[in-house]
Parts: C-alpha cells; sequence; structure tokens
C-alpha cells in the first residue's frame, strides 16, 4: 500500500496500485481480513480514491469495483459495511446520482458502480443506516433516471444505459426498509 501512498504525483502508477490490491485482496480470506480490518488502512485506501475528483473517475471507479467486491465477499461481515457507508455512503451516493461530466468515457461506467456499491452496502448490512441517510436522494436519482429514460433524442445505445441504470436503481430500492 505505500506505492499507493507514495505515488500521489503519478496518478496512472497510483492506479495500477490499486489494481494490484484489488487483485491480490479479492477471494482471499486472511487478506481480505487484514485489509479490511480497522488497523489494516483498507477502507482509506478506498476512501482515497473514491473521494477523489472526477478527473480520477478510472480510479474511482477501480475502487468502487473492489469495495463491492469486499462487501459482498463471503468473508465480509455486516460491520464492514457499516463502517464502509459511515465513511463513503455520502459520497458514493453523490457518484451515483450525479456522475461526473469531467469522467468523460468513464461516467457512465461510475454511476453504475457506484450504485452496485450502493446496492452490496445495502445487502450487506448497512440498508438502515443507507436509507436512513439517503432515502430521499436515491429515490431523486430514480426518478431523474426514469426521467431521461422518456427522451426521444437518445440513441439506442444511450437508451439502453438508461434502462440498465434504471434497473440497478430498482435494485437497490428493492433492498429498502420499511419506512
Amino acid at each position: 500500500m505505500d506505492l499507493f501512498y507514495d505515488a500521489t504525483d503519478a496518478p496512472s502508477i497510483r492506479t495500477g496500485a490499486l489494481g494490484a490490491i484489488s487483485c491480490l485482496v479479492r477471494g482471499h480470506s486472511g487478506l481480505e481480513s487484514a485489509f479490511t480490518a480497522p488497523e489494516g488502512g483498507g477502507v482509506d485506501v478506498l476512501a482515497a480514491c473514491i473521494e477523489s475528483s472526477g478527473e480520477d473517475a478510472q480510479r474511482q471507479t477501480k475502487g468502487l469495483f473492489l469495495l463491492r467486491a469486499l462487501v459482498s465477499s463471503d468473508f465480509s461481515t455486516p460491520e464492514l459495511a457499516r463502517r464502509v457507508n459511515d465513511r463513503l455512503g455520502d459520497r458514493i451516493v453523490e457518484l451515483a446520482a450525479n456522475p461526473s461530466p469531467d469522467a468523460g468515457s468513464f461516467s457512465v461506467d461510475l454511476g453504475d458502480k457506484a450504485i452496485e456499491a450502493l446496492t452490496a452496502l445495502a445487502a450487506s448490512g448497512a440498508a438502515e443506516p443507507l436509507f436512513a441517510g439517503h432515502r430521499t436522494a436515491i429515490a431523486a436519482a430514480r426518478a431523474s433516471t426514469q426521467t431521461a429514460s422518456g427522451n426521444q433524442d437518445l440513441s439506442e445505445d444511450e437508451r439502453q444505459a438508461t434502462a440498465d441504470r434504471l434497473a440497478l436503481w430498482d435494485a437497490l430500492l428493492q433492498l429498502a426498509p420499511s419506512e
């Protein structure tokens, strides 16, 4: 993880370091546990990626992918999902609802990965705190996607991407606890 933190002036090295970390820890009980433990620093690495600006959309997307994999893992705990939600829930909802326009080709993927990460958090033990703090924003983002799906000026690919995003929002909302 030193390479990740030491490469602040070289974004591509930092993104590569995140990829290496992801490959090393995913699917390995001991490594996932060590990485995600409070003293392991893994949530801090994920936060550094996900909280970065739109110019780091590739790293944000990779961070969201790793987050989803870790909280969905057979080795994960509801405590991890709640801890990640407490630290990153606000930012992930923001990215899901409004992927950065500066993200370029990563914008759609970034938004979709953010919704998938929220769904993983909700399914893994953080549904109550996630929806307690973000039910209105999530519902508004879903409604915005629904409205966009009716835009007649969308290309066939854009229509499909919008339909796919709407399905992601619906899967997340199915996990919402009753009000």
